[in-house]
């Protein structure tokens, strides 16, 4: 008599088999039996914190499919909202998302926004055995920045020129400097716009300019909005061919 492994023991109690006494000793002796196997119960506290051990809580997301854009466009800027919740072993009682009107546990949504806006996905949910667990609180932004500009032009002040017009690269970006550019200027100035005030032109060389000048400017937005910035403008005008120049 022994213990024996299931795959074992099923093949000696197979149709037209004749298990032995010793098969069913084997049988027996491979089994679980409550009353003569006995095994500690656990107390109501242990049971607790085993539950606990293997309790899976509810897991949400919220994704933006733009996190920075254009401020002063004249349009709306549309943001895609992306959520999904899944309430593993909670029970999920209400679904918020910000901007959009009942939402369902997953879904996504356009919203369409003109400045800097963060966006909250908030989950209230409940253990199984209706006991309080806290929200589920997600939230991101999406961030409107003003462009920096840079470029050539054969005027030297901002009343004469338009930044959003011919000659001119628009960066949209979080950064208020602008790497280093490449210039072909033919007696023209070289310009940067930006609304950091604190910078300086640099060549490809890393030397640092003497000869731009810093002014202050209110920048005339496309939706019409004005917003202080500075022009950095070279001296004189240049002609140069692939020459490199950062705002840094």
């Amino acid at each position: 008599m022994s213990v024996q492994k299931r795959l074992t023991l099923k093949q000696r109690f197979e149709t037209g088999d004749q298990p032995t006494e010793k098969d069913f000793s084997d049988l027996l002796d491979s089994v679980f039996l409550k009353d003569d196997d006995q095994i500690s119960s656990f107390s109501p506290e242990q049971e607790a914190r085993l539950k606990e051990f293997i309790y899976q809580n509810a897991t949400a997301s919220l994704s933006l499919n733009k996190t920075s854009f254009e401020f002063g466009t004249e349009a709306q800027t549309v943001i895609t909202l992306t959520w999904a919740t899944n309430p593993k072993d909670d029970k999920i009682t209400a679904v918020t998302v910000t901007d959009v009107s009942n939402p369902a546990q997953s879904g996504s949504a356009d919203v369409g926004i003109r400045e800097t806006t963060s966006f909250t996905l908030r989950v209230k949910r409940t253990k199984s055995d209706g006991s309080a667990v806290g929200d589920i609180i997600i939230t991101r932004t999406a961030y409107g920045y003003v462009p920096v500009f840079y470029g050539v032009s054969s005027e030297n002040t901002y009343a004469d020129i338009d930044p959003y017009g011919a000659g001119f690269t628009k960066l949209v970006q979080a950064s208020r400097k602008i790497s280093q550019k490449s210039f072909s200027p033919t007696d023209q100035y070289v310009w940067f716009i930006s609304t950091d005030g604190n910078l300086s032109v640099y060549d490809q060389s890393g030397f640092k300019q003497g000869d731009f000048t810093k002014t202050q400017i209110q920048l005339t937005l496309p939706d019409g909005q004005k917003t202080t910035a500075f022009t950095y403008v070279s001296d004189d005008k240049k002609t140069l061919s692939n020459f490199g120049y950062k705002l840094a």
